[in-house]
């Protein structure tokens, strides 16, 4: 009982991020909230008490200030401020506080450039020799598309839609650029740009990328990895047998009872 208590004390603090635009995500000092704040609150957190990371993003090395700025750390939930998020902006009744990145990237953004990678380079070293431009550029892994620069003419993307198996992005691009969503990059994510299937890029090694030409578009990535799709397969394959089964016993039934009634 006590323990729920402590996490209802928190019901505040989650209510303020939950109302910030963007889905942004927050770190949580886990020596102030020992327990699993995101998972309890359905935030999305990039630490604290049983925080998971896949080792796709793991292997990126964005685990310090610059990779929290990259990935939309916004807020931070502590008592104290951290490197980059300074700016004091909610207290709850608990007396935990809430501090800002005044200079946070949001969730998804556009870019228009891509870096080539470098030979015997991995994601984490890559990022680290690309560092002061990972906000400007990006690489991925496989064929690089092509993009197209067009400085004088900024993107607006805004994440319309977030849960675990459907995102939705509106991006109004200035020319061919490519949306990053700094998700992992997972199996079993699907993209469509205006309802047409598209290519999901491993970008800076871990995160995902879409094109998308001039113009307005809706982007939708929806989780329907294999496995799922032949579970569903299986189960309507069964529902159809069952019913073709139960109409046959049913005409056999039928013909049982008419041939008694003709004798």
């Amino acid at each position: 009982v006590a323990g729920l208590t402590a996490m209802s004390e928190h019901g505040d603090i989650a209510a303020f991020l939950r109302s910030q635009p963007g889905h942004p995500r927050v770190d949580v000092d886990r020596s102030v909230i020992a327990y699993n704040f995101g998972d309890w609150y359905g935030i999305q957190t990039a630490g604290g008490y049983l925080a998971s990371l896949p080792n796709s993003v793991r292997a990126t090395g964005f685990a310090g200030p610059g990779g929290h700025r990259l990935m939309g750390v916004a807020f931070s939930v502590g008592n104290k401020p951290t490197a980059i998020h300074t700016e004091d902006v909610f207290t709850g009744r608990s007396g935990i506080k809430v501090y800002k990145d005044p200079n946070f990237r949001p969730r998804v953004y556009g870019v228009h450039e891509l870096l080539p990678w470098l030979p015997g380079y991995d994601a984490m070293a890559m990022n680290d020799h690309y560092k002061d431009r990972l906000t400007e550029a990006a690489f991925v892994k496989g064929p690089a598309p092509r993009l197209e620069a067009c400085a004088d003419r900024p993107d607006t993307i805004q994440l319309t839609l977030y849960n675990p198996s459907r995102i939705r992005v509106h991006a109004e691009m200035g020319c061919r650029g490519m949306v990053i969503l700094t998700d992992p990059y997972f199996p079993g994510w699907k993209a469509t740009v205006d309802g047409a299937p598209a290519t999901i890029h491993e970008t800076y090694g871990g995160l995902r990328g879409v094109v998308a030409d001039q113009g307005k578009h809706e982007i939708v990535l929806l989780y329907r990895p294999l496995p799922v799709v032949a579970g569903a397969i299986l189960t309507f394959s069964s529902w159809v047998a069952a019913l073709i089964i139960a109409i046959a016993g049913m005409r056999r039934s039928l013909l049982r009872r008419q041939r008694f009634q003709l004798t």
